[in-house]
């Protein structure tokens, strides 16, 4: 359902993304921020869900700015442990960079962003810890909206 692209972050940094349009006008916009395995099938799956549902979805590939580019990681032991040092290796401060690059693509063509959605938290992981120690530039007014559920 969905595209491969190319988009530019504010620094001038290029990085890879996968995009799901609805069938119809979309309803809002939805970033979806992978898990520590890049934006591999369960990802794109998770935005064509989004889709279906009506959503314009996004997913940057953040492992872009480490030298791991095109990132697609599975789920056995070892991809989990490259995963982990993935995600430990690049900077929070300039994914958020690539976010609102994909932020102002959507806004650039009439689409409100409704919510991002993160999956990079592990299991163990105290996601509400995780949030609340992300950048103040990344949390919005739409943070507190709930997110759609996917159509499977």
């Amino acid at each position: 359902m969905g595209t491969n692209l190319t988009l530019t972050a504010s620094d001038g940094h290029s990085f890879g993304a996968y995009r799901a349009d609805p069938a119809g006008a979309a309803r809002g916009g939805i970033v979806v921020i992978q898990e520590i395995f890049g934006v591999n099938d369960h990802i794109r799956e998770t935005c064509d869900g989004f889709a279906s549902d009506g959503y314009l979805a996004i997913a940057p590939a953040l492992y872009d700015r480490t030298e791991s580019k095109n990132c697609e990681l599975g789920y056995t032991p070892e991809d989990i442990a490259v995963g982990r040092d993935l995600k430990d290796a690049f900077s929070w401060d300039l994914c958020m960079l690539d976010v609102q690059a994909v932020v102002d693509v959507m806004v650039g063509e009439g689409v409100k962003v409704g919510t991002v959605i993160a999956m990079l938290a592990e299991e163990g992981e105290d996601v509400e810890e995780a949030a609340a120690a992300a950048p103040a530039e990344a949390k919005s007014e739409s943070e507190a909206k709930p997110a759609p559920t996917p159509a499977r």
